[in-house]
């Protein structure tokens, strides 16, 4: 997430799972870089934006397949 809010996180395939953290796992290249910003990525996440209006501030670099999922992922804040 860019901005002052924001912050790296890394999603891994080890084989059998995935692995979320906040380091960069050592040996394993990225190949896909989501950025969103902070006002709306909780908008996206809540339901409070359409797709079509996200889409054109969240940058994808890399295999964008691996990154089109986010426009998808939902998320309960309380």
């Amino acid at each position: 997430m860019s901005g002052d809010s924001g912050g790296h996180w890394w999603l891994t395939f080890l084989g059998s799972h995935w692995e979320l953290a906040e380091e960069e796992n050592i040996g394993h290249k990225g190949v896909c870089q989501v950025i969103i910003p902070p006002e709306i990525a909780w908008r996206l996440l809540t339901q409070g934006i359409t797709i079509e209006e996200a889409r054109p501030q969240i940058e994808i670099k890399g295999k964008t397949t691996l990154g089109e999922p986010i426009f998808l992922a939902r998320a309960v804040m309380v």
